[in-house]
Parts: structure tokens; sequence; C-alpha cells
């Protein structure tokens, strides 16, 4: 928004300034016209292409979006909503450690968390509430003067007259008022003069015709949005100065220029010269003026001022050049500008190399040449035009908003180093970046971890150290809990707990802090013993040895960054982890992972996405050869019946219907060329998967399709009524009622 705010801004200084040189030189109605292209400016708010040609080349957009997260790093605490468990050890003066506790934020004695706002979000909030206040004022002046209309109008008969016109006894002049029904108003004072009501109505007749009443509503739109910025209120303001010039300017031409002095007279007497401060938000042509106003009005109704070529040929040029300038953003093919867009929160990761080895830079290595290359200007880069060059020996790779950037050694005498930007090749000269990789790059060695000051780990010391933070069949105790999401987290806070607690003062994983970032429901087990359930969990730790935290996870842990958390610069990983329920009711870890979790025979979190992939498939082939029905039945219980019939309509539920009824039994074969075991060979509960995700399906249906599922059902059970009655046991009382009462339907 602020790129809108700056392009929006210069454009209303273009058209103050074309429209005070170009003052006698233009007619009233292509003045007027002008500000349609402020109008279109401030209610498109986005940057129709890039173009050498914007402004925003001259100010630097990439800077513009610099300080704009700069400020967003900037953190204020706000009121306390609720905890966040971290964890840490902590030293007594006796030298023994206490036990893991909840550690609340520095500084504040509470056990609730204080959230915090950024600059920039303060600023988004402080717009919203400027932004609503001036739409409630507009709304309040506009309910109010049409209220006060309506009371007091009285029904007038105009022949041949396209509009509703209602005579009020009111002081305000003659309007056109009115969004969707657009209606004149007249007051007693225009009624005692034939002539003076035959102009008003032609005066109101062309604001109607040239959709006064719409801009004026967009004109609000935009001050409402756009309350702060002081350009806007003289843009809304002048528009409306030109808009009756432009009015009058019609109306003469169509009464003639014998009538000019006449309708000039007419006007201004109708004019009130205290204008109400509300005016500028009311969408009504009210006839309100200032005294200077209504002396340039006189003055430009008096004047038979016509376009001259020459200067409408200016200003078409001068506005063409002023759009390309304003509605366009700023070229980004100079890696210059790219340069001063990267920072600490741009630069998403670094991997420097030398050789075929390779090592990823730290989190503080990352900040130090985030800032490196943010001070490289113009003058550090040069055109390698003729591709002149040979083999690097070492580089770094670096992951800018998750774009790819080599930055490799260079021979030519134009820059130490070199880089590809945009399909050209460009030399860097810094000697300060280049020193920075020559740094990193003596650290890497010929080992394939690529630390060269890393020392061996014993195999003893991995192996102790793995079983420190192994968790493998970790547990926590049967409890009272609410739902599984609070299994999770319990289980969660529990291994924190013990990771901080456990973790030798030699181990790279050592961390005085730590905490559960992210709980995400992947699946849950269809039926019980045992129960399972699947999260993904999300960890952060504070180590004491960062690039040796990184050595470990062997890529797949690193640092978190995001200036908004407490825990930003902390080393972030996770797994998938799977959960199973103990028989005296507590919960054990059996499995965890990247992937590959919460497949047959689970409820899984990304069915409702599936599902569409799946019937697009179904109505491609038209329920022919189709290789995922067990994937297909999978998805169901997640399915928006009230969207599908939107989208899929009759002819995907029969297609649907056809598939569930294939392939509700457990007779198929596991698909592949060399499979001839069954399904229920693989899983010995296959039929059970098969019927729950059915009665899922039914309790989540309406009653349009409970014919079609009930018959499913009444399949089933007959195929095997005590699997049947089993899958039965697993739903609460309410649910077994409503399938027997579907199966009892079908029957």
């Amino acid at each position: 928004m602020l790129e809108t705010i700056i392009t929006s801004s210069v454009l209303i200084a273009a058209v103050i300034f074309i429209r005070a040189v170009f003052k006698n030189s233009l007619n009233r109605r292509l003045r007027y016209a002008l500000w349609g292209i402020v109008l279109l400016r401030l209610l498109v708010p986005v940057q129709l292409l890039e173009s050498p040609l914007s402004i925003l080349n001259a100010m630097d957009s990439e800077r513009v979006e610099q300080t704009a997260n700069i400020l967003s790093e900037y953190d204020l605490p706000v009121f306390p909503i609720g905890t966040v468990t971290a964890y840490s050890t902590t030293e007594k003066t006796s030298g023994v450690s206490e036990p893991a506790v909840t550690k609340p934020l520095p500084e504040h004695d509470t056990e609730l968390n204080w959230f915090t706002l950024s600059v920039t979000q303060i600023i988004v909030l402080v717009w919203a509430c400027g932004a609503l206040a001036v739409a409630v004022w507009f709304a309040v002046v506009n309910a109010k003067f049409k209220r006060a209309l309506k009371n007091k109008r009285q029904p007038l008969e105009i022949e041949d007259f396209p509009l509703p016109v209602y005579r009020v006894d009111m002081e305000s002049s003659p309007c056109l008022f009115g969004l969707f029904r657009p209606s004149v108003y007249v007051t007693p004072k225009v009624l005692e003069d034939e002539e003076t009501l035959k102009y008003v109505l032609a005066h109101e007749l062309t604001h109607y015709k040239h959709f006064d009443y719409v801009w004026a509503f967009l004109r609000i739109i935009c001050l409402s949005v756009y309350w702060f910025n002081p350009l806007v209120w003289v843009a809304a303001w002048l528009s409306r100065v030109d808009c009756e010039q432009a009015c009058d300017e019609s109306v003469v031409k169509q009464v003639g220029d014998g009538s000019r002095i006449d309708y000039g007279r007419t006007i201004v007497a109708l004019i009130s010269p205290k204008p109400s401060p509300d005016m500028i938000i009311c969408t009504a042509t009210t006839m309100a003026a200032g005294k200077n106003s209504i002396k340039k009005r006189i003055t430009a109704i008096a004047a038979n001022r016509k376009t001259i070529v020459s200067a409408l040929i200016a200003v078409t040029l001068l506005m063409v050049f002023a759009a390309a300038c304003t509605f366009t953003g700023a070229a980004k093919s100079n890696p210059w500008q790219w340069a001063s867009g990267v920072n600490q929160n741009t630069l998403y990761s670094a991997e420097a190399w030398s050789g075929s080895s390779f090592y990823v830079l730290s989190y503080d290595e990352t900040q130090e040449l985030s800032q490196l290359i943010n001070v490289l200007d113009k003058g550090s880069f040069t055109e390698n035009t003729e591709l002149v060059g040979g083999t690097p020996e070492y580089g770094i790779i670096i992951n800018v908003e998750d774009t790819k950037y080599n930055l490799n050694e260079s021979i030519a005498p134009a820059g130490s180093l070199e880089m590809e930007y945009e399909g050209k090749m460009w030399w860097i000269d810094s000697e300060e970046l280049n020193s920075f990789i020559l740094n990193v790059v003596d650290n890497l060695s010929a080992n394939e971890d690529g630390n060269a000051d890393v020392e061996e780990w014993s195999r003893d010391d991995i192996v102790r150290w793995g079983a420190e933070t192994a968790v493998d069949r970790f547990s926590i105790p049967s409890g009272d809990y609410a739902d599984y999401d609070e299994v999770a987290r319990s289980w969660a806070e529990a291994f924190v707990r013990r990771y901080v607690e456990n973790t030798s003062d030699d181990s790279p994983l050592k961390s005085a802090d730590a905490a559960v970032l992210s709980l995400e429901p992947w699946a849950e087990s269809l039926i019980g013993s045992p129960k399972r359930i699947i999260y993904n969990m999300r960890f952060a730790c504070n180590a004491e040895d960062a690039r040796g935290f990184e050595r470990w996870f062997s890529g797949w842990a690193g640092p978190l960054y995001d200036p908004a958390s407490q825990y930003d610069g902390w080393m972030e990983f996770g797994w998938i982890v799977e959960l199973e329920q103990t028989e005296d009711g507590g919960w054990v870890l059996i499995s965890a992972g990247t992937g590959g979790y919460g497949g047959w025979g689970y409820l899984n979190s990304s069915g409702a996405d599936d599902f569409n992939s799946c019937m697009t498939e179904l109505i491609i082939n038209r329920g022919e050869d189709f290789h995922s029905p067990e994937n297909l039945l999978a998805t169901l219980p997640f399915v928006n019946w009230k969207q599908f019939e939107s989208v899929w309509r009759a002819e995907g539920w029969s297609i649907l219907l056809s598939q569930i009824d294939k392939f509700c039994l457990t007779q198929g074969r596991i698909y592949g060329p060399e499979e001839t075991r069954m399904w229920s060979d693989v899983y010995p509960d296959d039929q059970a998967y098969r019927n729950m995700y059915v009665m899922l399906t039914a309790l989540n249906t309406d009653g349009a399709y409970s014919e079609g599922i009930s018959n499913i059902l009444a399949k089933q059970k007959n195929y095997d009524s005590e699997i049947f009655d089993y899958c039965l046991e697993q739903l609460t009382e309410e649910q077994r009622d409503t399938i027997n009462m579907l199966v009892e339907y079908a029957s």
C-alpha cells in the first residue's frame, strides 16, 4: 500500500499542476475528466506492470519495502492472552540445576504471556480505525440528509423529465441525491420562477447524465481508505469544484450562449455562501461554496472558454506520461535494486562452497551476509557484457525469498565476485563481501560435513547424545485430556522439558531454553484398539552450539527467521509424530519422521483437498479406469456437500455414488502389475475401514444424499454384520441411531 500512497500522491500533484498551468486553455469538462484517472489510481491499489518510467524507480521501491520490513521488526507488548510454554534450566547459587519450569517473558511477573504488536501492525490498526471513523461519518451525514429530505419532500409533476422531482422546505440549495434511485430536490425559492426552475432542472439533469452521484460515492470511498493523506482531501475538494463547473459548461451549451448570463445569475443566487464542513462527504450535488469559489464560478460561467488544440495535445501527453509513471512499478532488472531489498527477513538461507565441500551458514553469519549485500549500490556492479571469466573455485549460494542466486569467484578486474541476475552476468566489486565469503570458505574441509573447525565426534558420544534426546517410545501417563489437541500438547511439552533437562553440557544439542512452536493435526485412526493420532510438531531450541546443532540434524533443522517471535534466531526442528494410546490411558510415541503417515485407515486433515483431485479424475474418465478408489473413500468424510452440489451437480453425484458402491467391500486386489494380494491380506481391518468411511460420510451428508448412502450401508451390513456392528461401537449413541435408521430405511 505504501507504493500506492506514493504513486497516487504524485499523480494528484501532477493533475493539480496541469489544472493550474492550463486553466485558461482547457474546457471545464476535460479538466474534470482528469480526476477520473486519479480515481482509478486510488481504487486500483496495485502496480499494473514494471516500467523504467515508474516514479518508484527514482524513489527506490526496494528501499520502501525495506523500510516497511524494518518497521515490522520493532515489537511493543500489548496485553496477556494466555500461556506460551517454554522450558529452561537455571543455576542456583549452590550450582545445582532447578527442574524445568514454565518460563514467563522477561520483566512480566505473571503466568500469562504478553503478545506483541509490531510498529507495522499498530499503523495498520490506526489506519483501520481512521477508515472506519470516516466511513461512519459519511454514513451518518448522508443518512441524516436523506431522512431530512424524506420527511419534508412533496412530489412534483414535471412533464417530460426523466427523474423524480420533489419540493423540500429546507435551507439547502437544489440538489440531485440518491445512488440507486437518484431524485431532484428543489426549494420553494426555485418554484417561484419558471425560468429558474428550468435552469435548475437542466443543471441537475446534467449532473445525472455525468454520473456525478456515482462519482460522489466513489470519492467518499477514497476518502475513507486514504483519510490520512491530505492530498486526497485536496483532490476530493477540487474535483467537486470542477464537477460543478463542468456541469455549468454543459448546461450553457444546451441553453445557448444567449442565456449564459441569465443562467449564471440564477445559479449564483441559489448558491449557499456558507458551505457546511460535511459538504465534502455528502453525495448530494448541493450548490454551496465560499466567496472565493462563488467568484471563480461566476467567472467560469461568464467566460466562453474553448479548448486550444495545442493545449489538448500537451495535456494528453503529460497525462499519459504521468499515468506511465504512477500506474507502474519499479523496474527490478538492476541488481543494485535487488541488493537493497536483501535483509534479515528476505535472506532465508545461505550455503558456501569450495570445490566439492559445502557449508551452511549459521544464523549470525546469515545476518552479517545480508547486511553486506544490502549496502551494495549501483557503483558496486558492472555488467559482464562479453561474458569474460573462468571457472570459479569458491562461492556462496543464497536463498532470497525462495529464489536462489549464486555469488561466485570472479577473475575480472571489475569485481572479485560475479552473479547472474535477470539473465545477465554482473561483476560485484566489494572487498568486504568477498573477504566475508573467503573467511567462511576457509572453514571448509575435505570432510563430507564440510566443517574443518569441528572436532570429530566419537561413536560413543553420538550414541550417548542420541539417547539423551530420543523420542522413541517416549510416553506421557494417563490423564483427563479434553481432546486430542491437549494430548499432543501434553506430550510435546513433556518431551521439550525432558530435552532441556537431559542434554549433557558437551552435547551439540545442549539448549538452555526450548519451546513448542506449533502442533498441526495430521490424522487419526478410524478405529480404536489402540487409538492413534498423528501431529506435525515443530520445536525451537536456544542451542548453545548452533553449528553443531545443524550438523547433528543433517540439514533438516536450522535457524528460525521470525522477528515478530520471541524465538527469533533459535534453532527450529520437528517431525510428524504418531502417538498411540496405551492400555492404562497414557500415550506413547510409536514413530516419528518427515512424512508418509496417516494413510489408509486414518482420517487425514488433507482429505478435503484430495477429494477434489479424485473427483476431477472421476469426471474426466467418466468413472472408468479409476486408480485411487481407496483415496476417494478416505476423503468422503470431509466433503462439503452444499459446495459439492454447486460444483459437481447431479452428474458428479451419480458417478461418485457408483464408485462408493463399487468399492465399499473388501474384494479388490492391491494395485500393481506384480501384486496378487488382496486388500484384506495387507490390512486385516480393511472392511472395517471401508465401513467407517461410509458411516462418517453418511453422518456428514444431508437428506438429499441419504437414500444412496443408506443402500451402501445396508450392503456393507449384509456382507459382514459382525464387522459392521464393531464399527458402530466406535460411534456415539446418537450417531449409531442415525446409521441404524438409514440401514432400516434401505431395507
